[in-house]
């Protein structure tokens, strides 16, 4: 099993198209085949802090996600309201 988190930090008063893209990420990534969980979170001590926590069957299952048209078209519009962003790939071991 493969986990990704991918971290957001928002750009001020951008919270709102933000989270409209994150949440069809989310809707749309959910149903790919491989995927196990596709959730996003906001941060409890930072309303510009939002995380997306992934789990996928295999690395074959998250490479074809980042190559869907969907990922892609919606991260590039991420880009325009976040400051930073952090993800971090795992791979189960125990």
């Amino acid at each position: 099993m493969i986990k990704v988190t991918a971290k957001h930090i928002v750009k001020e008063n951008c919270n709102e198209e933000l989270l409209l893209i994150l949440k069809e990420l989310v809707e749309k990534s959910s149903l790919e085949k491989g995927c196990i969980s596709y959730k996003l979170y906001k941060d409890m001590d930072s309303d510009n802090i939002y995380t997306i926590i992934e789990e996928w069957q295999d690395i074959e299952s998250l490479n074809h996600h980042v190559n869907t048209v969907h990922f892609k078209v919606l991260t590039e519009k991420v880009r325009a309201y976040i400051k930073e962003c952090c993800i971090n790939k795992y791979e189960e071991i125990m």
